[in-house]
């Protein structure tokens, strides 16, 4: 076995995962942990030239990680990660020997060009005591008004999607067969519930859950996803497990929170035959029943491996062939109505 070049340590494992995917990407080899203190004890034996790894978790702090690493290795490198960029936080990472810190949400970009600029030796200058500047972090400001609050807030947000929207489209790269496919179903999604007159803000949640629809399958080898052939009943299953993964991934805040159960329950069917919980009919949330015609149409007009793209009309038949059993009985109509008479909104950009 090759001995790896990159220790991973996070204690979510689903940021694990996602930070084990970009740097294998990159043609390193990663060891995952979701604790500090197995990082530790593995770090004699293998001996890594990277620490990447989260500054918060239970028990041993990223920083004591990488305090304790360097006794052990003095040479290696570390890179500091954490959703709370404070500069005392900066600072306590710099100070323990960190070459470097990144923000979350962070996105694929960031990921690369740090771990590159790091493992090449162009480590950041550390910031010195009193110098906020040097940290890469505008100086401590009084607390803002509510208002400036609800907008750094809303913008973290955002940021954060954006990151996950970034691991997405890396997932669907991975693929020919799943080319803008998150991209169709928010196009469909938003579209539909335009068509039935839904609020805005059930548009909103819409228009996010289909971008964040298959993020769960970060988690999917690549050799399963690029199969060419008709996945096996085993190889169904390890691909069903991307709507609990998925919605594992989301953090539980802001309109996330609305997303989530969309992301978990968008293959669940009518008639409780779905997963992951299988639930029924009215059990099943409305816009999740959305998500499900939405995705569902998406994946039967794209080619597979083991068959062609079907033609609109083919796929509406479809559809509605399977109200009642698999899909949302009124929004299967709906839906059949929005396709066939071309009255269809778009979708906001």
């Amino acid at each position: 076995m090759n001995t790896p070049s990159i220790f991973v340590v996070d204690d979510e494992p689903q940021i694990v995962t996602l930070l084990a995917r970009i740097l294998e990407r990159e043609g390193h080899a990663v060891r995952k942990f979701e604790s500090a203190q197995a990082a530790l004890d593995a770090l004699a034996a293998e001996r890594p030239v990277l620490i990447v790894t989260d500054l918060m978790m239970p028990g041993m702090s990223g920083a004591e990680l990488v305090s304790r690493a360097r006794q052990e290795i003095p040479g290696i490198a570390a890179i500091v990660t954490s959703g709370f960029a404070s500069v005392d936080n900066v600072r306590d990472a710099m100070r323990a020997g960190a070459n470097d810190f990144i923000g979350k949400p962070f996105s694929v970009t960031d990921i690369r060009d740090v771990v590159a600029r790091v493992l090449a030796g162009g480590a950041p200058v550390p910031p010195a005591a009193d110098d906020e500047a040097a940290a890469g972090i505008a100086p401590r400001a009084p607390e803002p008004a509510v208002a400036e609050t609800l907008v750094l807030l809303a913008a973290a947000e955002s940021a954060y999607i954006a990151s996950l929207c970034d691991v997405v489209s890396a997932t669907e790269d991975r693929c020919p067969w799943f080319a803008r496919h998150s991209e169709r179903v928010r196009e469909l999604s938003v579209a539909l519930g335009r068509h039935l007159g839904l609020p805005q803000a059930d548009l909103d949640v819409l228009d996010t859950a289909a971008r964040l629809l298959d993020i769960g399958r970060v988690e999917t080898p690549d050799e399963l996803l690029d199969k060419p052939s008709r996945p096996s009943s085993g190889e169904w299953a390890v691909l069903r497990r991307h709507a609990v993964r998925g919605s594992e991934v989301l953090r539980p805040v802001g309109r996330l929170r609305q997303v989530q159960p969309l992301i978990r329950h968008h293959h669940e069917n009518w008639d409780g035959s779905g997963y992951p919980d299988g639930l029924v009919g009215d059990d099943i949330p409305l816009l999740a029943s959305i998500v499900r015609i939405a995705d569902s149409y998406a994946a039967l007009t794209s080619p597979r491996a083991w068959r062609p793209a079907m033609e609109n009309d083919a796929a509406v038949r479809e559809i509605v062939g399977l109200a009642g059993r698999h899909f949302h009985p009124q929004l299967a109509a709906a839906f059949a109505e929005m396709r066939l008479s071309g009255d269809e909104s778009r979708a906001a950009p």
